[in-house]
């Protein structure tokens, strides 16, 4: 899954998450489709003292899902959400690095120590 922000991430998002669980249907992805894009806007690059990382394991039906998340601890802006079906560390570096695109510093990272 590509990580970049904005509507076309949003749309490649539900999309995704919709061919993995087909059962959902059509009108309820494109519910939610516009509820999240008012939420989750492009973050602007910028100069970030410390960011916050976690992962989420979520079970649908009979499937596990993982979702990751980071926020900019002071100004509490979403910097990014990403969706995978594996916890593996090419999943952390894909989303570290597609996060710190945001980031025209080296923060801090904050993580719960869970992996």
């Amino acid at each position: 899954m590509n990580i970049s922000f904005g509507k076309a991430f949003i749309n490649t998002l539900f999309i995704s998450v919709y061919k993995k669980f087909e059962s959902i249907s059509h009108e309820s992805v494109r519910t939610y489709y516009h509820k999240v894009k008012e939420v989750l806007n492009e973050p602007k690059k910028g100069i970030r003292n410390l960011i916050a990382i976690d992962e989420t394991k979520l079970k649908v039906g009979d499937k596990t899902i993982y979702v990751w998340s980071t926020i900019d601890v002071e100004s509490k802006e979403c910097l990014g959400v990403y969706i995978s079906e594996t916890r593996n560390y090419l999943d952390t570096i894909l989303f570290v690095r597609g996060i710190l695109k945001f980031c025209s510093n080296k923060p801090k990272i904050l993580v719960d120590g869970g992996f």
